[in-house]
């Protein structure tokens, strides 16, 4: 491990001493070690041993091997050890570069840098942190906590926070908006409110912190009319660049290509990844017991996009789920979200969700009875259980490491009942419903293109 990684290890070593908030850790008795131990696999659903915990403190120079790494960082709020550093070296960069347009254009070769010396893993960690919240256990501060709406249209939006901390207020607070860790903002106990502006859509767990530990949550729900399409420079960017609808419609296809890109004033040299959102009441239905598949394909830009990462993101009152399709030979490098499972590629086959990404992929999602079955171009390529159900399905996003094409999107319940579905078409160019179409062809109910109908 480099000096740079050993860094980060003390931080979050010391992390775990303050989530707990106990004497330092090398002044630990062994009774102190079971009790961490306990929470960490309460928590995380992963067991730490007694002697790994007590030579993180007792041995020095001592680092534990990945897969406990990982553990601890979920532990503390982060999806894994790579999301841990990448979340606090990009947040050291952006406390010091915000203010300028230089600053950003550092903090984008700075992501281009990360990427070059790290490798692939570093930027998939950070994308498959946008919804993997495995959090801790939220610490027991009795702290009133409230948001004047839960659910609003339209972005960019502001949410007004309310809360009440205790007097004298003596541990650490603050707000984050959602998974981002950049989201963050200190609270003090002379106010009681704070107002927040969210630029993105979709279902977000907007937090009240304590000492970096969560003491409350809630469901923020920003819907928007139609699919809102955008383009950012790292997947932690708080201000995404915004592409219009109509730029991005035509050819039967939502496709931001990088003509659009450089049009809309994208850098593209630098690393680029493209979202497609939607966040609408017409997609509400039961998440855990229903057929969602789409077709879309990946768009290269430059070298650092050769995997082709292209996912399939789903967010419910619950939980959410991350699904990758790369180009064949990358998939040891993704991994799969659904609920609490998380499923690593560096332990597991996943070698079904590697295709030529720059053709269009169909991927299905078959889930009933809390089992999963993933298809690719109607083949089952992986299957699993889970326990922790989704609830209902708020929302769903196409995110590209590079550029990309959504060719459709259709949802059905398990008694096989179209709830949604959608293509992409000019103005004049949908189907009526009625129709005969060929098995396997999918039809545009009559209305305005890109929206989806129930």
């Amino acid at each position: 491990m480099h000096e740079a990684d050993t860094n980060f290890f003390n931080l979050l070593r010391e992390q775990l001493q303050n989530s707990v908030t106990w004497k330092t850790g090398s002044d630990w008795q062994h009774s102190d070690f079971v009790v961490l131990a306990d929470r960490i696999e309460e928590a995380t659903q992963a067991p730490v041993s007694v002697s790994t915990l007590k030579r993180i403190w007792k041995s020095p120079g001592y680092i534990p091997r990945p897969g406990t790494l990982n553990i601890l960082a979920r532990y503390v709020g982060f999806s894994s050890w790579y999301q841990f550093m990448e979340a606090h070296q990009i947040g050291q960069t952006v406390t010091t570069s915000r203010e300028s347009d230089r600053s950003g254009r550092r903090l984008r070769a700075r992501g281009s840098l990360v990427y070059a010396t790290a490798g692939t893993l570093v930027v998939l960690a950070l994308v498959f942190a946008m919804v993997h919240r495995v959090w801790q256990a939220p610490k027991s501060v009795p702290v009133p906590f409230s948001t004047d709406v839960t659910v609003k249209e339209g972005v960019p939006t502001t949410i007004v926070f309310r809360y009440q901390l205790p007097e004298p207020a003596t541990d650490s607070f603050s707000i984050q908006l959602s998974w981002n860790p950049l989201e963050r903002t200190p609270i003090q106990s002379d106010r009681n409110f704070l107002t927040a502006t969210y630029y993105y859509p979709g279902l977000h767990r907007s937090k009240l912190l304590c000492n970096g530990m969560i003491a409350c949550q809630r469901n923020v729900y920003i819907t928007a009319p139609d699919w809102v399409v955008l383009y950012r420079y790292t997947p932690t960017d708080v201000l995404p660049h915004y592409i219009p609808l109509q730029e991005v419609l035509g050819e039967g296809c939502l496709s931001v290509t990088p003509d659009i890109l450089v049009a809309q004033g994208a850098q593209i040299d630098n690393e680029v990844y493209t979202s497609f959102i939607y966040s609408n009441s017409k997609l509400e239905t039961d998440a855990d017991a229903m057929y969602l598949e789409a077709s879309f394909r990946n768009i290269p830009l430059n070298y650092a996009t050769v995997c082709g990462e292209s996912w399939l993101y789903i967010y419910a009152d619950s939980g959410d789920v991350a699904i990758p399709l790369v180009n064949k030979g990358c998939e040891g490098n993704v991994s799969i979200l659904f609920s609490e499972r998380f499923i690593d590629g560096k332990t597991e086959l996943l070698s079904g969700f590697g295709k030529s990404m720059n053709t269009f992929q169909k991927l299905g999602l078959k889930v009933n009875h809390l089992e999963v079955n993933c298809l690719v171009n109607d083949t089952l390529v992986y299957a699993f259980p889970y326990t922790k159900k989704l609830g209902t399905l708020r929302a769903m996003q196409f995110f590209f490491h590079g550029a990309g094409s959504v060719e459709y999107v259709k949802l059905e319940n398990c008694e096989n009942r179209e709830l949604f579905r959608t293509r992409f078409d000019l103005p004049g160019a949908t189907v009526p419903e009625q129709q005969k179409v060929r098995s396997g062809d999918m039809v545009a109910i009559p209305g305005r293109p890109g929206t989806g109908e129930l």
